[in-house]
C-alpha cells in the first residue's frame, strides 16, 4: 500500500512538471513521425502482414528448434537460460531467485506470461510488489 501511496504522488509531481511534459510531448512527436516513415516503406500492406502472419506459422511449428537456438546464442551472450515444464515450475525458479537475491521490490516489464502463470499473486504473497 506504501508503494501505491508513493506512485500517487510522484504521478501528481510529475504531471505538474512542466519540462517533463514538453519532453514527453517531443518524444511522442519523434514517435509518430518515425512511424508513419516506418509505414511510408512499405507499399502492400496485405502482403507484409500475409508475410508476417507467415513467419509465426512457422516460427510455431517449429518452436522447439527455435528455442534450443534461442538458448545457444542467449549463453554465447552471457545470459543463463531456465527451462520450465509447466506454470508452477517457471514460479518456482523466478521466486527462488527472488529470494536468494534477497529482492524486496520488482518492477516487471508488461508481459502476458506473468499474468497467465498467476505470477504477480505469487511476488504479491512475497511481499515484492504492491
Amino acid at each position: 500500500m506504501k508503494n501505491k501511496k508513493r506512485f500517487v504522488i510522484d504521478s501528481e509531481i510529475a504531471a505538474e512538471n512542466v519540462d517533463l511534459r514538453r519532453k514527453l510531448k517531443y518524444n511522442i512527436r519523434q514517435y509518430d513521425v518515425a512511424f508513419q516513415a516506418g509505414l511510408n516503406r512499405f507499399s502492400d500492406h496485405d502482403a507484409l502482414r500475409k508475410r508476417a502472419s507467415d513467419l509465426k506459422d512457422k516460427v510455431v511449428s517449429h518452436l522447439d528448434e527455435y528455442l534450443v537456438e534461442f538458448e545457444k546464442n542467449a549463453v554465447a551472450n552471457g545470459s543463463k537460460v531456465l527451462w520450465a515444464q509447466d506454470k508452477d515450475e517457471a514460479i518456482a525458479l523466478v521466486t527462488d531467485i527472488l529470494l536468494n537475491e534477497e529482492v524486496e521490490l520488482v518492477v516487471k516489464s508488461k508481459s502476458m506470461l506473468s499474468e497467465e502463470i498467476h505470477l504477480n499473486e505469487e511476488l504479491e504473497k512475497l511481499g515484492m510488489v504492491s
